[in-house]
């Protein structure tokens, strides 16, 4: 679920920045593309991250209900 959220943030972002950098530098291209990694890698990495910590409690918790 967090990863489907940070995913989607991340497409926002690579819509978004390049729009952004227009106004603030020459070349935008650079910029739009170490932000668009960046933010793939933050949100997206985060929320595959959280997921994967949600699944490993959840296996916790029900290991601890089998015993």
């Amino acid at each position: 679920m967090f990863f489907a959220i940070g995913f989607v943030l991340s497409v926002v972002v690579a819509f978004v920045s390049p729009y952004l950098f227009d106004a603030l530098v020459e070349a935008p291209a650079l910029p739009t593309a170490i932000t668009v990694v960046l933010s793939w890698i933050v949100f997206a990495g985060g929320g595959y991250l959280l997921d994967r910590r949600k699944r490993r409690q959840t296996e916790i918790v029900e290991g601890e209900r089998r015993a």
